[in-house]
């Protein structure tokens, strides 16, 4: 097992070639969420219409 994984370790988290693994979009789903929380997240302190 451990040989298969050092052999095999950036096809599995980054790409077969062909498409994105699991990995890969699941920690592209991980930044994007946590940049646009950050950049919309302060949003209502500015806007007096969105705070309620």
């Amino acid at each position: 097992m451990i040989e298969i994984i050092q052999e095999y370790w950036k096809a599995l988290l980054w790409s077969d070639g062909y498409r994105f693994t699991g990995v890969a979009i699941t920690l592209w789903l991980l930044v994007l969420s946590v940049v646009m929380g950050g950049l919309y997240g302060p949003i209502p302190r500015y806007c007096p219409r969105l705070q309620q």
